[in-house]
């Protein structure tokens, strides 16, 4: 959780995450180690684990594959993600 008595939050998490990858993005760095790097670190864990969750569900309901399942979750993932895969490939 992000402040201490509440529940996990999907939405606030990938909106963190997005954040921090856009500042990267931008050109700000963090500090190996730091406050900020681990808790995106954490928040990216988080949506990964969220994420292959909502892929197990669609197995074990035994969606269409071929359908669309992009839910604002799945778009709000892929979106923050697109910004930690830019850093990865080194554009």
């Amino acid at each position: 959780t992000w402040f201490d008595g509440m529940p996990e939050d999907d939405y606030l998490t990938e909106y963190i995450v997005s954040g921090f990858g856009h500042m990267r993005k931008l050109g700000v760095e963090f500090q190996k180690e730091s406050l900020t790097d681990k808790m995106l670190s954490k928040g990216i864990y988080y949506l990964d684990k969220e994420m292959q969750n909502e892929f197990n569900w669609l197995i074990k309901d035994n969606a269409d594959l071929s359908l669309d399942h992009l839910s604002s979750f799945v778009i709000n993932y892929l979106y923050a993600r697109s910004f930690l895969n830019f850093l990865r490939n080194g554009r």
